[in-house]
């Protein structure tokens, strides 16, 4: 098992940091494994012995190096771990059964907001794995885990990142070099002032410095392009500090946009990138091309170049303009910078370093959603691994030819890996399908919205919206529903039609215990979605309640029938009676109001 990357210490781990970032080394801190005073020494000694043996033992497992952050993400777990069994005097990993790691997976899942449980049970699992590699090992597979019914709800499965849809990927291009080409030429005089001003702060006291600086941003508002700038920013009765900051959060958010949906690089391999990081390149045919030059994430951070149009070297050198003054004073080389503390601009002094992959994350959906452009739908997600995946469907959507071009710029040693897991087999036919599928969402929706008679649990809440927007606009009839429909598609609605009616389908509601693909096909049944409240019945499903109804009481007025199948079919028919009955209330008002 190599673990040469981790220097160790008795108390302290020191892992190599990773070639994307190389200056930024993680350190593991066993004393906060095991709070002082808590058991003998030899039960902290031993507890500390087996969780550095697991640690070492799920390092060396995989041939690949993890990154840091995961090796930090994983002590963490452990960690936690640990300090809830020590609250219940457990000192061994062999102690735990199953309801301990039960009731653990379930209290942690609930308690933590940015964790899933199934993060806990992977821990779990490797603990298993490694059972002959560490001391006081686990005892019991958490395979059981999987089926448990107070944790499978909240277990997320993985999807893969799509292709953004191009009628949403070119607007969004579209508007972010517009910013870069547009606005970002009225935002850095302003930088510049503010740089300028803060270099004036050095050797100055705490209150001369703020003299300085409010000084500074009092410039700022009076500039003429201050105004334009404020409205952009969309965050009114903020300051102009709160402004600055914004702005540049926009701006980073524009660039990375450009770069990583038209080039394709990694998220990891963007933020690793060097201010000086440009190269030109002629080649045999006498035609120069601009290349950007970093570290590939994978294959051990060797060097690499990914060509670059030229809309993308203009974004870059904004960047590299906007952060030019703390990036030499800090003598920091790394294009894009992040810094701590409410100044809108980091001060001469101040610390700076290169963002987390989250912040880029943030900044793209925040430029994505700002107030100057049309939000994103819903169901779409953008995430810079999307934008990858689009580039590659930019490529081959115009020539497919170019897929052993693409496979070479990604760095994929197959092309059958870039296809089938960045283009798709037959691009046409997955835009057709989902045309398709959201003309049926479409028709099922407006036959719902259509129906003066509907009822079921979700009945209630769709006659609300339906309202709402009757209130909201001036449109009536057809047109009020076609909007009202695609408003629903937009904002991510799903419906799962069946013989008995529709389920407009919401994970967290649903009794069949669906998951994030939509309802549970073994135990999706008519009893369990009449009491669910996603269900919802139309005219259209009137026949077959009422075809149910009549065959539940043929049933019952048998006298050779058990007390059991009298209580399973009596149930049926109580489910059918009151579905039935919200829709003849319905009916009944509706014909109360035409006489009227």
């Amino acid at each position: 098992m190599d673990t040469s990357f981790v220097r160790k210490g008795k108390a302290r781990w020191v892992i190599d940091p990773s070639p994307l970032n190389p200056d930024r080394a993680v350190e593991l801190n066993w004393t906060s494994l095991i709070p002082a005073g808590r058991g003998t020494k030899h039960q902290r000694k031993y507890l500390m012995k087996s969780c550095k043996g697991f640690l070492c033992a799920w390092l060396g497992s995989d041939a690949n190096r993890r990154s840091p952050g995961t090796i930090h993400g994983t002590f963490g777990k452990i960690r936690r771990l640990v300090q809830w069994m020590l609250v219940r005097e457990l000192w061994r990993f062999s102690e735990l059964g199953e309801r301990e790691i039960e009731e653990y997976v379930v209290t942690v899942s609930r308690r933590l907001k940015y964790e899933t449980a199934a993060k806990y049970v992977l821990v779990f699992t490797r603990l298993w794995e490694l059972r002959n590699d560490y001391v006081g090992a686990l005892r019991t597979d958490p395979a059981f885990l999987q089926t448990d019914h107070r944790i499978v709800g909240n277990l997320k499965t993985r999807t893969p990142w799509k292709a953004i849809d191009e009628r949403i990927a070119l607007p969004l291009i579209r508007d972010a070099v517009k910013w870069i080409q547009d606005t970002i030429p009225l935002i850095q005089p302003l930088i510049d002032g503010l740089w300028e001003d803060s270099m004036k702060c050095l050797c100055q006291s705490r209150l001369q410095r703020r003299g300085i600086l409010a000084k500074a941003y009092e410039r700022v508002e009076a500039s003429a392009a201050y105004e334009t700038l404020f409205q952009l920013a969309g965050i009114p009765g903020a300051n102009s500090r709160q402004v600055v900051r914004r702005l540049l959060s926009l701006s980073e958010g524009a660039i990375s946009i450009v770069v990583l949906f038209l080039v394709g690089m990694r998220r990891s391999e963007l933020l690793s990138l060097d201010s000086d990081i440009c190269r030109r390149h002629l080649h045999s045919d006498g035609h120069a091309f601009q290349y950007l030059v970093g570290t590939a994430a994978k294959k051990k951070g060797i060097s690499r170049s990914w060509i670059a149009p030229p809309v993308v070297i203009t974004a870059l050198q904004s960047l590299n303009a906007l952060f030019a003054g703390p990036r030499s004073f800090g003598k920091r080389n790394h294009l894009f910078l992040a810094f701590s503390g409410s100044n809108g601009y980091p001060l001469p002094g101040r610390r700076v370093f290169r963002p987390t992959g989250q912040s880029i994350t943030t900044k793209m959906r925040l430029f994505a959603n700002a107030q100057f452009r049309s939000p994103l739908p819903a169901s779409c997600r953008l995430h810079p691994h999307a934008a990858r995946k689009t580039f590659a469907r930019f490529v081959v959507l115009r020539d497919k030819r170019a897929l052993d071009a693409l496979a070479h710029h990604y760095g994929h040693v197959h092309r059958h890996f870039t296809d089938s897991n960045y283009v798709g087999s037959d691009i046409q036919l997955a835009e057709m399908i989902a045309e398709e599928s959201r003309r049926d969402l479409a028709a099922g929706l407006t036959d719902i919205l259509r129906s003066s008679n509907i009822a079921g649990g979700a009945s209630r809440s769709l006659r609300i919206a339906g309202q709402e927007l009757k209130r909201s606009t001036s449109l009536r009839g057809r047109k009020t529903i076609s909007t009202l429909v695609e408003k629903l598609i937009d904002e991510g609605v799903t419906l799962a039609p069946c013989d008995w009616g529709y389920c407009v389908y919401v994970q967290a509601f649903s009794a069949c215990r669906g998951d994030a693909t939509g309802p549970n096909g073994v135990e999706r049944a008519p009893d369990v979605c009449g009491t669910c409240s996603n269900f919802l019945v139309t005219e259209a499903h009137r026949g077959w309640w009422e075809a149910r109804t009549r065959d539940s009481e043929s049933f019952l007025a048998r006298g050779d029938i058990g007390e059991q199948a009298q209580a399973v079919v009596g149930r049926r028919l109580k489910i059918a009676e009151k579905i039935l009955s919200t829709l003849n209330a319905d009916q009944h008002r509706e014909e109360a109001r035409s006489d009227e």
